[in-house]
């Protein structure tokens, strides 16, 4: 059994939830992904993911880097966050194909 010092928040990591706007060659604007009712905050299908964490450099700063999030990964993805995963942990998962 591994025992580790809990960490302090924000050492996994961030899920957001985000939207494009696309401008059609007819100049209307589109909100993808497009949905037919209001956008559920709660809703994964409703939004695209990306998942933000931060990695020092070699020259010691902190530098901030974002990855996609497929819809279907969201739901481990917070769960891993929950549980206080590192970023190579959780990094490990999306790179993985299932």
């Amino acid at each position: 059994m591994k025992i580790r010092a809990s960490r302090s928040p924000g050492k996994s990591g961030s899920l957001c939830q985000f939207t494009q706007l696309k401008t059609a060659k007819d100049g209307s604007t589109c909100e993808y992904p497009t949905i037919d009712k209001e956008r559920d905050p709660d809703a994964i299908e409703d939004w695209y993911w990306h998942y933000t964490y931060k990695l020092k450099n070699p020259e010691g700063k902190f530098v901030t880097h974002t990855k996609t999030v497929p819809r279907r990964k969201v739901p481990t993805v917070r769960d891993l966050i929950a549980q206080n995963t590192s970023v190579a942990g959780i990094l490990e998962y999306l790179h993985s194909s299932s």
